[in-house]
């Protein structure tokens, strides 16, 4: 939501898998340069830029954020040494977690020792801790006029969009103050306007263009496909999100570096008693990792002492007999790599990032594209772009000045000017609905392009053993429509029904061979020969759909013949006799494995379900509410019985009945349809009357004397409900 409101200020937080920003910019500064938004680390002093670790400490009664960044670090650091840090919950990273859960209010996340805290508790002190940093770094000039952007990745689902909207209001910050805006969005933001400052027109925001923007971070890579509609608008084309893909697989080449050259047990001691050094070691490499054009990379090393004790050799004495010779040097704790070994910790990642491309401009939704913006942090390096130009010298490769604040400065520019973009969501490629019936169950699918040709095109296997089978119905479901203008639908009438659909019919036909054979027979053969009893029961379903009023003679269904085995044994007489003492021996006979019902007999079994439907129908049309319906829509897979719509014809004359083919699958490809185009229903009748318990002063000639309470020397009336909706 964005406030209709001009922000005087606009701060945004970007809360990255590996590292996290802030920035913020006036209006009268935005107008002066859209781009030079004031930002700065969360206590990142000795950190890289404007950057700080996504790690937070948070107090053992869970409620307080004791340090954020690398304050979190040190601080937890000093307990660790001390051994105070067991109470204490320590996050880092702890964004990377929340792409692998289904996010609700009660996910639960776990801390660096196992302990946990709910997901939104630990998102919202973070975001509140960030707003106070904001707010004290601007001396709480802005307090009541800021406008606040939290960015998202564009492949969260919308349920995790939504979390994230719930611990920002949690945090303290307003619904109307408050959006939420994904990544590429923002990046595009930021791209528009330093691109056009640096270059002037940009090709790749002319109408029809097609353009990708590929944020490389620092666990995954995030690549979305947009369409230039006009100078303000584009519409998402594809996404798509490669795990384990960013800046943290080359720290982890690094890291596997460290370990072949020093020993593990060295690295690890140091990370597990030092931890200070470890952090001082990855913090040079940050910085460092990003220089691949030096020939060589010094990283400062406080490792030679723990080595030497764990190894019993001097590290310069090692390297000469290692792979390493000739490439890395060790001098006054200064490490000295090789641009080529730097360039070998890169190449893994690059070789992902090139391959996962290289698939997807293959695909039919990439088809056109002319140019790749590369923002994220890992784009800082220059050699993801020249391999990527190399790879793909067709295509325009486009960075902006400075790719790792790409999202965090797009995101205010977002804030300030949230109509100059709007963005158009791709809908779902595939939209699968699920009918759990009462009776069957099934499913179906269409894609958005099938969708588009024919709306009613959707795959619908509905399955029961080996056999398709549309869905027939346990209960009647009516509802009453006024088709609106423009061709969407309004609900006039509260949903109303019961339980008499065909499974009403099946009992009858149940009730009827208990009678014939005996309840207890019936309940044996059950019992004991479920695939028999279920072969039965299908048979029936075929035949009654065939039954019209016009039907004469008989219908004749196939009968299992070790029912007549069990009523041999049960009843000691054969199942051919016990017809014939029956009161319906006239209209039953039995040849073999079937069994010949008189056609009388067999309407008998719709009697009480078709007269259920029609005296609720008839109920129901009676009130003046619905004196203006003039069509009958029947669909269901009991709509399919003619013999049900013949009496529905009859009974009520002046109305038109519809039924549409394939009546038995309406319900299931209607979900698909609504779930292409869920604003096709414009209005609807809440079942309930929702309201709530209040007291008014009490009035002898309406109400009842067992309500009057005393109240403040006032005479009550308690449990009056009062109507909200």
């Amino acid at each position: 939501m964005v406030s209709s409101k001009p922000a005087l200020v606009v701060g945004a937080i970007d809360i990255g898998t590996t590292y996290t920003e802030w920035a913020y910019l006036t209006k009268s500064d935005f107008e002066q340069n859209p781009c030079a938004a004031f930002g700065r680390s969360v206590h990142g002093h000795s950190r890289i830029s404007h950057q700080a670790p996504t790690c937070v400490l948070i107090t053992p009664d869970g409620k307080t954020v004791k340090g954020y960044g690398n304050d979190a670090e040190s601080i937890y650091n000093e307990m660790r040494a001390k051994n105070e840090h067991e109470q204490w919950y320590f996050y880092r990273r702890f964004k990377k977690l929340l792409w692998i859960k289904s996010l609700h209010k009660y996910t639960m996340l776990k801390d660096e020792t196992g302990k946990s805290l709910p997901a939104l508790s630990v998102i919202s002190l973070s975001i509140r801790y960030l707003k106070s940093d904001l707010l004290h770094c601007s001396r709480n000039a802005f307090d009541d006029d800021i406008h606040w952007v939290i960015t998202v990745p564009a492949a969260w689902h919308y349920s995790a969009k939504q979390f994230m909207r719930l611990a920002a209001l949690q945090a303290g910050i307003l619904e109307e103050s408050l959006t939420i805006a994904t990544e590429p969005e923002a990046a595009w933001n930021y791209c528009t306007y330093s691109l056009a400052k640096r270059s002037g027109e940009l090709g790749f925001s002319k109408p029809e263009k097609r353009f990708m923007i590929l944020d490389a971070g620092g666990s995954r890579m995030q690549m979305t496909v947009y369409e230039v509609l006009n100078r303000s608008k584009i519409r998402e084309t594809a996404k798509e999100v490669n795990e384990n893909c960013g800046a943290i697989t080359v720290d982890s080449a690094f890291i596997d570096f460290l370990k072949d050259l020093f020993g593990k047990p060295s690295l690890d001691r140091l990370k597990e008693e030092f931890p200070e050094y470890y952090n001082y070691i990855l913090d040079n490499w940050e910085i460092k990792k990003r220089s691949v054009e030096q020939r060589t990379c010094n990283i400062r090393i406080p490792l030679l002492k723990i080595a030497k004790e764990d190894t019993g050799q001097e590290l310069k004495d090692i390297i000469p007999s290692s792979r390493y010779k000739g490439l890395v040097s060790i001098k006054n704790n200064l490490l000295r790599i090789a641009a080529s070994i730097v360039r070998e910790f890169h190449q893994k990642t690059i070789d992902a990032i090139l391959k996962d491309l290289s698939r997807l401009l293959q695909q039919n939704t990439y088809k056109g594209l002319e140019t790749i913006l590369l923002v994220g942090g890992y784009n800082e390096s220059s050699l993801l772009r020249e391999a990527i130009e190399e790879k793909f010298p067709i295509l325009k490769i486009v960075a902006p000045e400075h790719p790792g604040i790409a999202v965090l400065t797009g995101a205010v520019i977002l804030g300030h000017c949230p109509v100059d973009i709007a963005v158009i969501k791709r809908g779902f490629l595939l939209t699968a609905a699920i009918d759990f019936g009462t009776t069957y169950s099934g499913w179906a699918y269409s894609f958005v392009h099938e969708f588009e040709t024919d709306p009613t095109h959707a795959k619908c296997p509905v399955r029961t053993g080996n056999n398709l089978v549309s869905q027939k119905g346990g209960t009647i479901d009516i509802t009453v429509h006024e088709v609106c203008f423009g061709g969407g639908l309004k609900e006039l009438y509260k949903a109303t029904g019961g339980a008499w659909g065909g499974t009403m019919v099946d009992q009858a036909f149940l009730d009827f061979i208990a009678d014939l054979i005996g309840k207890d027979v019936l309940n044996s053969f059950k019992d004991t020969y479920m695939e028999d009893y279920i072969g039965l029961m299908r048979d029936f379903e075929l035949k009654k759909r065939k039954l019209d009023s016009r039907s004469d003679g008989h219908v004749t269904i196939g009968i299992p013949s070790i029912i007549s085995v069990i009523v041999k044994e049960m009843k000691g007489t054969d199942l051919q006799q016990l017809i014939k003492t029956n009161p319906h021996a006239k209209q039953i006979s039995l040849s073999l494995d079937k069994i010949r019902i008189g056609v009388n007999t067999f309407r008998s079994f719709f009697k009480k379900s078709i007269d259920s439907i029609v005296h609720h129908l008839s109920q129901m049309l009676r009130n003046p509410e619905l004196c203006g319906v003039e069509t009958i829509l029947m669909v269901g897979g009991y709509s399919e019985s003619p013999l049900l719509q013949e009496t529905i014809r009859m009974e009520f004359p002046r109305m038109k009945v519809i039924i549409p083919t394939d009546a038995g699958l309406s319900v299931l490809k209607g979900a698909v349809i609504f779930g292409h185009s869920p604003t096709f229903i414009k209005e609807r009748i809440s079942k309930y009357t929702y309201g709530t318990n209040a007291s008014g002063r009490f009035d002898d000639s309406k109400h009842p004397l067992e309500k009057r309470t005393l109240i403040g020397g006032v005479y009550r009336c308690v449990d009056i409900f009062v109507v909200l909706v």
